[in-house]
């Protein structure tokens, strides 16, 4: 388990990278400073992933593909992270 922080200029690189690296089964949690809000992007096989939201709402998103997700993500970076600048970087 690894913790990183990326700044939030990175977000959009970052969000399709992970993708790519991320291996089925696994995790990664996007956290505020404050650890208070948190995003969970899910890899289920090579092309579908799932997005839990757990902060300002509480919601699961199931069966995305990349393009889906890269989407999704940054709505909820409007939504959850409207004022950071940095996030804390959580990979399970």
């Amino acid at each position: 388990m690894a913790i990183n922080k990326i700044s939030m200029k990175d977000y959009n690189r970052f969000i399709e990278n992970i993708l790519n690296e991320l291996e089925i089964g696994k995790r990664v949690n996007l956290l505020t400073f404050k650890r208070d809000r948190k995003v969970s992007i899910i890899k289920i096989s090579n092309e579908k992933f799932a997005v839990e939201e757990d902060g300002f709402k509480q919601k699961k998103f199931d069966d995305l593909n990349r393009h889906q997700v890269v989407k999704l993500m940054d709505k909820l970076r409007d939504i959850e992270f409207p004022r950071s600048n940095m996030l804390h970087i959580n990979r399970k």
